[in-house]
Parts: C-alpha cells; structure tokens; sequence
C-alpha cells in the first residue's frame, strides 16, 4: 500500500524572513544522490538518484521515517525527499507528495532528518495518508518533547 505523506518543516541554517535559502542548489551543491548526504547503510533506507535537481526552489535533502512508536526499535520505514524553500517536503520529482510503501495504513510518528540539524519527531501519531499537511512549522507543540525546536 502507498501512503502519501504531507509535511512542512523548516531549518534554521537556511531560513531568513519567511523562507529557506536555496543557494545549495543554485550553486550546483545539492548531490544527486541521497547516499552522499546519508549513507544508506547507516540510516537503513533505500538510497534515491535524480538525473539532475528537479525544482529549483529544493534547499537539500532530508530524511523522513515513519514509526509506529517513540522507541527507534519501532521504525517502519524512511525515505529520502526533497526539502522546498517554502518547508513543504516533496517525493524527488520535487512536486509529488512523498510516498511509502507500508503494508497498511494507520497511525504513525514523522521523524524528519537533516545532516546539519537535530532530528525532530511529530507530538502525536498521524494518521496516514494525511489529508491536511503535518505542520512542525506553526507550535512547538508540533514537535516530541519539551521545547524541541528552535523558534525562526
């Protein structure tokens, strides 16, 4: 089964007045394979390639992983995406939502990587596919944990 996934997020390093920078990607620094930013061994997912950046508002790539719980023992599985200037992380045709194959769909944690910042978690499970976007940029109360991210 395949679950469409939507989520916003923002980094810090890259954000500045309402938007995240994409000088990554227009200077030609982004990888064409997530396995250079995230070695695929290491994080346990499929690495993806693209022939080239497909979107010109990419930032970088991140990782996304689905649990069923808040213990890492519960990863169901994690996907590479695509990070847009605007927070919205898209599948590597860099406008698809990002799709998971699971065997059903249900409740889950998001989990969202990047190799420059801390890893954050969604508060509670998301039911998926989401209709409404998951959006970890409007509270911290969106995020695992006490005070978990960084006010931008």
């Amino acid at each position: 089964m395949t679950l469409n996934v939507k989520v916003k997020v923002f980094l810090q390093g890259p954000f500045s007045t309402g938007a995240m920078s994409t000088a990554l990607n227009t200077n030609s620094l982004i990888p064409l394979t997530s396995n250079t930013a995230y070695n695929a061994t290491t994080f346990g997912y499929t690495a993806k390639t693209v022939g080239a950046i497909p979107n010109a508002n990419v930032v970088d790539w991140i990782l996304v992983e689905l649990r069923t719980g808040t213990a890492a023992a519960t990863k169901v599985e994690t996907q590479a995406a695509f990070l847009l200037n605007n927070g919205t992380v898209v599948d590597i045709d860099g406008s698809s939502d990002l799709a998971f194959d699971v065997a059903t769909a249900g409740s889950h944690y998001i989990i969202i990587r990047h190799r420059n910042h801390l890893a954050i978690m969604s508060h509670d499970l998301v039911q998926l596919p989401n209709a409404s976007v998951y959006d970890f940029t409007t509270s911290q109360s969106s995020a695992y944990g006490s005070t978990p991210m960084k006010d931008v």
